[in-house]
């Protein structure tokens, strides 16, 4: 398709519609620049769409910075139905984290206590504690656990009320334009061509969670993202059998322990219905595909963990590429060495601390004071392992897992 002849100039272009690039185009348009978004599918798909709406507290990093993001991030949750003007289903719920090795009993109960006075009360149980909390739970697998209380909401309808938010406010969204190319002068991207349509914005947004280091490379920069990829399913509405959310302590152990892995995780809604997550494979390009394999095998943990459920029948099975960073902090700020090219990515917590991290990265892209803080996520930390005359491409991509490689021959 022929670019269009006169082409969108907003102040800022965002490339991503999830929840992460629709949350930066609300902030963005929020504090008065003239903001467009463009992705390649609809509103709120890819990974914003294949998640549980989880929004996890306690199973990130410890830092301070990083606790205080899901502190505020909680705060703003409970505000956002009222702000953005649609409800999104945000409701607290208990969340019991499986421990069943010593090691792990030892890392919990050096947790609490900092996540406790970090403003996340969070408590071991024991094997008695666990039976009440969770009656249908297979104990004979366990040690013991850890209890939090965090949220769960409608991750469909929370992209879009960030998308109902920033057309409140002036933003355009454009959807079904995948991003083809960019043109790259003077060290700024000059011009982004997405859907046949031109634009030449000010400065421009990557936030396309797995798929980020694919478009950084069109303007030959580096954003060092890697993926695993995810498949979870929902299940038909049942009896009560699981009430509350469900993970496993050694879940990064587990998905970095071979080609393919199954680090159960479970949580009821409403309707009574379950979400079963997740089957982790390492595929070499990032996709949205489902497989025989990741059912059968999520539906084998499932029962070992909960045999009471017997037979049951799926409503929607998914998979979606999942986001990480090297050194599994996000990925947030400026991409060096271009002067208006910024990345957002690489979130352990995204549905979590999405209010807070889009903001400061509006703040950031508009040149606002942010925490100092901030500089411990910024993009620059990865440059000395990766000079800009390389360009990119999918960045960092995972061979092996737990091996994190600098192939730019594959992208």
């Amino acid at each position: 398709m022929t670019p269009s002849i006169l082409p969108q100039s907003p102040d800022v272009l965002v490339i991503g519609g999830g929840v992460v690039g629709l949350a930066t185009t609300y902030h963005l348009a929020k504090a008065g620049a003239k903001v467009s978004l463009v992705t390649a599918g609809d509103i709120g798909d890819g990974a914003s769409a294949c998640n549980a709406g989880r929004t996890q507290v306690n199973e990130g990093n410890l830092d301070a910075f990083s606790l205080s993001v899901i502190v505020q991030s909680l705060e703003r949750l409970a505000q956002l139905p009222d702000e953005l003007g649609m409800d999104f289903g945000w409701r607290r719920i208990g969340y019991l984290c499986l421990i069943s090795s010593e090691k792990e009993i030892h890392n919990w109960q050096q947790r609490c206590p900092a996540l406790t006075a970090a403003g996340i009360p969070t408590e071991m149980m024991d094997l008695a504690q666990m039976r009440n909390a969770e009656p249908y739970l297979a104990q004979e697998l366990l040690l013991g656990g850890a209890y939090t209380t965090e949220g769960l909401l409608d991750p469909f309808l929370y992209s879009h009320a960030f998308a109902f938010g920033a057309r409140r406010l002036g933003a355009r969204l454009f959807t079904h334009k995948p991003v083809t190319a960019m043109q790259v002068a003077g060290g700024r991207v000059m011009e982004v061509i997405a859907g046949g349509q031109r634009f030449t914005p000010g400065k421009v947004v990557v936030a396309c969670g797995a798929w980020s280091g694919q478009v950084g490379a069109l303007a030959r920069a580096h954003i060092p993202v890697a993926f695993h990829h995810t498949e979870a399913f929902i299940t038909e509405p049942l009896p009560p059998v699981v009430f509350n959310m469900i993970g496993i302590a050694d879940f990064y152990e587990v998905i970095h322990s071979g080609d393919r892995a199954v680090p159960i995780g479970l949580g009821p809604y409403p309707n009574q219905t379950v979400l079963v997550a997740e089957s982790v494979s390492y595929p070499p390009q990032p996709n949205r595909s489902a497989s025989h394999w990741g059912l059968t095998a999520l539906s084998a943990q499932l029962q070992r963990y909960y045999p009471s459920f017997g037979r049951f029948r799926v409503r929607r099975h998914w998979g979606t590429a999942t986001p990480y960073s090297p050194d599994e902090h996000p990925i947030l700020g400026r991409v060096q060495p271009l002067e208006n090219l910024y990345t957002a990515t690489g979130f352990q917590q995204t549905i979590c601390i999405t209010p807070v991290v889009t903001e400061l990265l509006a703040q950031v892209v508009l040149e606002q004071e942010v925490p100092a803080e901030l500089d411990a996520w910024s993009p620059a930390r990865f440059m000395s392992d990766f000079p800009p005359h390389q360009g990119g491409g999918l960045g960092g991509l995972v061979d092996h897992p737990g091996n994190f490689t600098h192939d730019f021959e594959r992208t």
